[in-house]
């Protein structure tokens, strides 16, 4: 299928007002990914197989890669992660997507049935990131989308539907839902989209995480960054590291440290591997190699905005 790209534009962020923007990314919630993955066993069209570490993965029946490459810079990402301005949540950004080269805002794959987006949303956050998107432009929404007659609940994509979708192998393989999609993540204000609900995604972890104590920056991007696809297993719960880790002659950023250490020596990420979880702690002490006892300061929404626009 042709490939569908616009010329970039970032343009647009420079005026957002910080108030609209969180109200955009409204909460849409979708279904449980253990409900919405299923094998021809179950009624689904997914594929459960290892993948090349012996790790079992959830693929879509048409392959993984859809339209991006495996690591590639994504210059806006960078653009916003690089900026002083962008404070915590830049450094959040660069190190979820290990520098802007894992993740992309244009990115999709079959993994999972659907991931895509700069965080590597999957079914489950559809719902929100095409509402933040009808919310901007419904007019742009509906020439996109519009066409798919996908059914709405309570002013977001019915969950149930997405869910069926994503069982079915739709969310990827279906030509019309897939060329959609990947002309929905080419438009600006689809990308606008995906930092709303990004924004959000910082917030709630940032609440999520506040009981741990921690106070630098450092220690919250790591539990932000690491709380994406945490293994819900008992080795990987961030209280049990830090009760392992805490003593009185440890400053903060050394508890970290330990802190993440136990996470990449449980293989905490995702399915489980040392490797992957190692390259995020790198990205997490890379970024904050000169920085690890700088206080977490509240963030700008317009400023975020703005380092967009520069």
């Amino acid at each position: 299928m042709r490939m569908l790209f616009r010329p970039s534009t970032i343009a647009w962020l420079v005026t957002m007002l910080s108030g609209q923007n969180l109200a955009l990314a409204q909460s849409c919630p979708g279904l449980s990914m253990v409900e919405c993955r299923a094998t021809g066993e179950n009624g689904g069209k997914l594929l459960n197989r290892l993948n090349s570490k012996g790790k079992p993965v959830w693929l879509s029946p048409c392959g993984m890669k859809v339209n991006t490459s495996p690591e590639r810079l994504d210059k806006l990402c960078e653009q916003i992660a690089t900026c002083p301005g962008s404070g915590a949540f830049g450094g959040f950004l660069s190190a979820v997507t290990e520098h802007c080269r894992r993740k992309q805002f244009d990115g999709y794959f079959g993994l999972d049935g659907i991931t895509f987006g700069i965080l590597d949303w999957t079914q489950d956050n559809l719902p929100s990131v095409l509402g933040a998107y009808q919310k901007r432009n419904r007019e742009r929404f509906n020439e996109v989308f519009g066409k798919l007659g996908m059914p709405m609940k309570n002013g977001c994509i019915d969950a149930r539907w997405v869910c069926n979708a994503n069982r079915q192998g739709t969310l990827t393989c279906d030509q019309e839902f897939n060329a959609a999609l990947r002309k929905g993540l080419q438009d600006p204000d689809f990308k606008k989209a995906e930092l709303d609900v990004a924004l959000r995604t910082y917030r709630t972890r940032l609440k999520k995480y506040a009981p741990l104590g921690l106070k630098s920056e450092y220690g919250n991007v790591a539990m932000f960054t690491v709380g994406n696809n945490l293994r819900p297993v008992s080795q990987c719960e961030p209280t049990a590291w830090k009760a392992a880790c805490i003593g009185k002659d440890r400053g903060e950023p050394a508890v970290v440290d330990c802190m993440l250490k136990i996470y990449a020596d449980n293989g905490c990420r995702g399915t489980g591997t040392r490797e992957e979880a190692n390259a995020r702690v790198k990205a997490i002490q890379e970024r904050y190699k000169d920085r690890r006892d700088v206080p977490l300061a509240s963030i700008s929404t317009d400023a975020i905005y703005e380092c967009a626009s520069k």
